[in-house]
């Protein structure tokens, strides 16, 4: 079989799917954080300047201080990301995002304050650069456009999440400007501990000429979406009510049994390049093995994945494994 792109092996993997909404979620909950970092300096304004006697000009700089960092993080996590990878930078990023939220609220001065501002822009920088990366690169060509754009949700909701946070911790606990900044690394926190579900992205790896570790995050995202698709049913693409309208088309056929399931849940298996057996007891009825080939991994992905037009023999071999 003729090797496969990118795009071809998520759609064979199961297209928008589960993974993808999975995905999605976590990603959206990293640009809450972000954004919730990004309104709170704003909503404590009036209590900073009145504690640090911050004049106009000083104010002016508070203010655009979590932008000038975000400026350089942008670069600095660019380069931290295609050199490292996607899941290391939306850790660096996360991580930053938490620990400067809690250590913002102990400034003594506004000189420390403005370097802590300044720092934590640094962070969302790269976080809603990396986040963005990661997400993208795992959506398959033909959705990469409408799901990518809702990926600007998570914006919205991290600022709805900042005043929710600030009407709670000023009007209904009166606390001060420090409790409300510590408060507000909670996200970032989240965001922290969902990061072992996000995979590394199998067109960074391919990049970087680790094609066996390309095959296994490709053949997790496959089992997974397998094994989703059987606990939640066919018919439905999971809790998240914006993936229900892009089922895979390679799974949404009317009336096919279990047995014929499997056989096309192998068949997809197969096209990407990874041995399958069905019906293993250990893992319960239709349970299904996976275990990538690694003299075979070099070919299972074509280096070119960034061409737009897949070959129509590639095209022609991947639906018909999905029709098998």
């Amino acid at each position: 079989m003729a090797p496969l792109t990118v795009d071809h092996a998520l759609v064979v993997a199961g297209g928008l799917s589960y993974y993808q909404a999975r995905l999605g979620c976590i990603i959206s909950c990293c640009v809450s954080a972000a954004a919730v970092q990004i309104l709170s300096p704003v909503i404590v304004k009036h209590e900073v300047t009145a504690e640090f006697n911050m004049g106009a000009a000083e104010v002016t700089v508070y203010v655009s201080s979590t932008f000038i960092g975000w400026f350089f993080g942008s670069w600095a996590f660019g380069w931290l990301c295609d050199r490292r990878g996607r899941k290391v930078g939306l850790i660096v990023s996360t991580v930053m995002l938490a620990l400067l939220g809690v250590v913002t609220a102990w400034s003594p001065n506004f000189a420390v304050l403005l370097v802590f501002q300044i720092a934590k822009g640094f962070a969302i920088g790269g976080c809603m650069l990396v986040a963005f990366t990661l997400f993208a690169e795992l959506i398959p060509q033909r959705e990469r456009g409408w799901v990518t754009v809702l990926y600007q949700c998570g914006f919205s909701f991290g600022f709805m999440l900042a005043t929710l946070i600030a009407y709670v911790a000023r009007e209904q606990l009166h606390l001060s400007w420090r409790y409300l900044m510590g408060i507000s690394s909670g996200p970032g926190v989240l965001c922290f501990l969902l990061l072992p579900l996000v995979h590394e992205s199998p067109r960074w790896l391919l990049s970087n000429h680790r094609e066996q570790d390309a095959v296994v995050a490709m053949n997790r995202i496959l089992r997974y979406n397998i094994d989703m698709r059987r606990l939640l049913g066919r018919n439905c693409c999971g809790v998240f009510g914006w993936c229900c309208a892009a089922t895979p088309v390679y799974f949404e056929t009317e009336g096919e049994d279990e047995d014929e399931e499997d056989e096309r849940a192998a068949a997809a298996a197969a096209a990407v390049g990874e041995e399958v057996s069905l019906g293993d007891d250990s893992l319960g009825e239709g349970g299904v093995v996976v275990q990538p080939d690694a003299t075979e991994a070099a070919s299972l992905l074509s280096t070119t994945e960034s061409v737009v037009s897949v070959p129509p023999s590639v095209a022609a071999s991947a639906a018909a494994a999905a029709a098998a």
